[in-house]
């Protein structure tokens, strides 16, 4: 057995050679096993972006599903980057 962790919903395969595209390497190793039927478990909760841009990246990429572990006003501030 295999655990495998990655995010097939951000960057997709990079592949300029167009032999290297005629013979499917511009799909990643997740969409070929995803295809096949491999098992998933989305991680629901993140944590790393701010809270409207994950919305959209919620809303994009995994159909609402993405939710937030931490809330805007709980972020901590870096005393060097004054935000508005």
């Amino acid at each position: 057995q295999a655990v495998m962790v990655g995010d097939q919903c951000q960057l997709p395969a990079t592949v300029l050679s167009q032999e290297a595209q005629k013979g499917g390497l511009d799909i990643s190793m997740f969409d070929r096993l995803l295809s096949m039927g491999m098992e998933v478990q989305m991680l629901t909760e993140q944590y790393r972006m701010h809270p409207h841009i994950a919305s959209f990246c919620s809303w994009r990429f995994y159909g609402g599903r993405l939710r937030n572990g931490i809330q805007d006003s709980d972020r901590l501030r870096s005393p060097r980057l004054p935000l508005p």
